[in-house]
């Protein structure tokens, strides 16, 4: 239904397609029309923000790699009670250092 995934790692994408704005803007949208929804699919949406962090980490991409985090973080401000985000910003922070490490 409107269950929006977002990158899930079942799905393939094209990493030159990924669109983080649309992302945002789709979230954003969602929420207001689906207001049931907007838990779910911030969920979503921050696993999409992890699953991204660690493409573009893979492919050397570190400024779109620090604008998925950049995301993540405001999203965490913004639901910093919301387990499921912090947990997401955590994933991602992790991928991240990862990825910067080892020099992938």
């Amino acid at each position: 239904m409107l269950s929006l995934k977002f990158l899930s790692a079942e799905c393939g994408f094209d990493i030159e397609k990924i669109d983080i704005s649309h992302w945002l803007s789709c979230y954003k949208e969602v929420s207001k029309t689906h207001p049931e929804k907007e838990v779910e699919v911030r969920e979503n949406l921050a696993s999409g923000l992890v699953n991204a962090t660690s493409y573009y980490g893979e492919a050397e991409r570190f400024k779109e790699m620090e604008a998925c985090l950049e995301e993540l973080r405001a999203l965490h401000e913004k639901h910093s009670e919301e387990k499921e985000v912090r947990e997401k910003l955590a994933m991602g922070l992790f991928n991240a250092m990862a990825c910067k490490k080892t020099g992938l």
